[in-house]
């Protein structure tokens, strides 16, 4: 034999080893195939999301409507004293809720 032939028959060996384990572990197949592209998701996910909340710690100059990168609590503050913002919230809460019970009578 020469050696390209050994070098040939010890990867086909690694690589049959690679392919038996994941016959016996269909899961980690899935892992294997699902994985890097969920990890990316999450991470662009949860990256949205704290740059939505950062943002909203921040207020708009009221002269230039221009974004000022000062940190107040004054958006929130307005969520829950203006009686518009108020409505709005329970009535998204009352649809969620009247949705999330309907979808529960359907399924069972």
């Amino acid at each position: 034999m020469t050696v390209g032939a050994l070098d040939r028959m010890r990867t086909a060996g690694r690589v049959g080893r690679i392919q038996a384990l994941l016959w016996r572990r269909p899961w980690m197949r899935a892992a294997l195939l699902l994985g890097p592209g969920l990890t990316w998701f999450v991470v662009i996910y949860l990256a949205s999301l704290v740059l939505l909340l950062i943002t909203a710690f921040w207020q708009i100059n009221p002269f230039t409507t221009a974004i000022e990168r000062v940190w107040n609590i004054d958006n929130f503050r307005t969520l829950v004293t203006d009686g518009t913002y108020r409505l709005i919230i329970l009535r998204t809460i009352g649809l969620a809720t009247a949705v999330t019970i309907t979808d529960a009578v359907l399924a069972f």
